[in-house]
């Protein structure tokens, strides 16, 4: 086994109920100003000295990365953080995505416990401390499940259609209606650390590296203040990157397909086939239907091999600008 592949140790179950731990609670931003003062003023409540001492905490840590956001909110964040804890803000020289953001936060944690949650709150700062608890259990890997959520009709169930496919066709076994929302210990965050590639899906990651994991639901509320980023554009890119890069399935039905449609063409030439050359009202469902068949396959490919190209350029996942760390005044 090469030394590159060897995540660090967990820590032993027996140790860990009253063991004094330290936290990083990764923040993805992109113009949340209307929301960090509230969001800072929830953390500090759930991360406050008296929840510190009684869930054994010796320090909580917030990674803000800021994926370049046009808004004020970088500078909100280096003059409103460190009130109460630490705080670091990684600030990129543009806008890389909302996984990217995740991943710098990730490459930048070094406490014993990380977790990630959205900066709108619609992930309640609250349940951090659940999730720890879970984690003293035994657990490397909590995660959010969404046992309802607020939002458009729509969306909803284009939520769930994702995830119910994203599972059926995945490589390994991934929890339905979880999104990055979850809590990691040491090993699993090295784990990730150490994979290669830079078209990150992180929930899929997460699960792809194994270890012991534990579920936490929820009820996922509105947005507190603003607007929703994540346009139906970018769910769209997020689902196929997801499924591109967790799974070859779709690749295997394109060959299925392609072997189904031979098998017919033998059946129809074995039935009798050049005797409908008279009737001709076939050829337009027929010619339909291969062509959509052939395009599907070529959708599937093109996914693929996009992903392809991206990767082999070997361009960095994101560019760091600047880092402004924060200590309690």
């Amino acid at each position: 086994m090469q030394r590159q592949n060897v995540a660090p140790q967990c820590i032993p179950l027996d140790i860990r109920s009253d063991l004094d731990i330290s936290i990083d609670i990764i923040v993805p931003i992109y113009n949340e100003a209307e929301v960090i003062p509230l969001l800072l003023t929830r953390l500090d409540e759930v991360f406050s000295p008296e929840n510190m001492r009684r869930h054994h905490l010796q320090q909580a840590r917030y990674l803000f990365v800021d994926d370049g956001s046009r808004d004020d909110s970088a500078a909100l964040l280096k003059e409103l953080g460190g009130r109460q804890n630490p705080m670091q803000l990684i600030v990129f020289t543009r806008n890389f995505g909302h996984q990217a953001a995740i991943s710098a936060g990730i490459a930048f944690s070094d406490a014993d416990v990380t977790a990630i949650i959205d900066a709108d709150l619609q992930d309640p700062p609250e349940l951090l401390l659940d999730m720890v608890a879970l984690w003293r259990r035994g657990a490397e890997t909590v995660y959010g499940q969404r046992a309802t959520r607020q939002g458009s009709p729509v969306k909803k169930f284009c939520y769930a259609v994702f995830y119910r496919l994203y599972r059926f066709l995945s490589s390994v076994e991934v929890p339905l209606d979880s999104g990055d929302f979850g809590l990691m210990g040491r090993p699993v965050v090295g784990a990730l650390n150490m994979l290669p590639e830079r078209l990150r899906f992180g929930r899929g990651l997460r699960a792809w590296v194994g270890y012991d994991t534990a579920r936490l639901e929820y009820h996922r509320p509105e947005r507190a203040q603003g607007e929703t980023k994540y346009t139906f554009r970018k769910l769209y890119h997020l689902a196929t990157e997801g499924i591109a890069s967790m799974s070859i399935m779709p690749l295997r039905l394109s060959q299925l397909a392609a072997l189904v449609l031979f098998v017919l063409s033998l059946a129809m030439l074995a039935a009798g086939f050049p005797g409908w050359l008279s009737d001709r009202s076939w050829m337009l469902p027929v010619m339909l239907f291969t062509n959509s068949i052939v395009l599907f396959g070529l959708y599937v490919l093109g996914s693929y091999l996009g992903r392809m190209y991206l990767e082999v350029k070997g361009r960095p996942t994101f560019i760091v600008r600047e880092v402004v760390s924060r200590e309690p005044r």
